[in-house]
């Protein structure tokens, strides 16, 4: 009986070393660069918001499709972390006229240059540059064949800016590069 605990405990320690050293294959697929505005925006209760947005592209290879609508809804967390979460719905036409519809929900943490930053439409990265951590996850849905393999993914967004528009005039940016993931 200790016998086989014992070639247990080492099956599990290689399984573990194993699954560790395991590499992630990834692959960036595209561009998003949403135009931001706040023409739109309004606060619902508390620490929520919704905000309509028009505008930018998505970028899937060398075809470059134009987001026409997005709806935001976004939260506030004050505690245990300065938190702002967000989903988003949106509507995209392709090249060839085809629909992509596409959901997006990304995390943000601020720094505490965050607030100043954004309310003086500066340009914001992460890290380090307004925020600490900014990541996205992507959804996507159509018919078309062209961008079917869109559906059999998620992906995931790396910030690259967010520049904020106090004039509400969509001078703001969401931008993204697009990956996914490979086995």
């Amino acid at each position: 009986m200790l016998k086989a605990k014992i070639i247990y405990a080492i099956f599990l320690i290689f399984f573990s070393i194993s699954n560790l050293s395991a590499e992630l294959n990834y692959k960036k697929v595209g561009q998003w660069d949403l135009n931001m505005g706040r023409a739109n925006f309004a606060m619902t209760s508390g620490s929520w918001w919704v905000d309509v947005m028009q505008g930018g592209t998505l970028s899937l290879g060398k075809d470059k499709g134009e987001i026409h609508t997005c709806i935001e809804d976004g939260y506030t967390y004050n505690e245990p972390r300065n938190l702002i979460w967000v989903e988003l719905e949106c509507s995209i036409t392709m090249p060839d006229k085809s629909k992509i519809y596409l959901e997006y929900s990304s995390k943000l943490t601020p720094d505490e240059t965050f607030w100043d930053k954004i309310t003086s439409d500066k340009s914001i990265s992460a890290p380090n540059n307004g925020l600490k951590y900014w990541f996205a996850e992507f959804k996507m849905k159509t018919t078309s064949e062209k961008y079917s393999w869109v559906n059999e993914h998620i992906f995931l967004g790396k910030s690259i800016e967010l520049l904020g528009d106090t004039s509400g005039q969509g001078k703001g940016r969401a931008f993204y590069d697009l990956y996914i993931f490979e086995n």
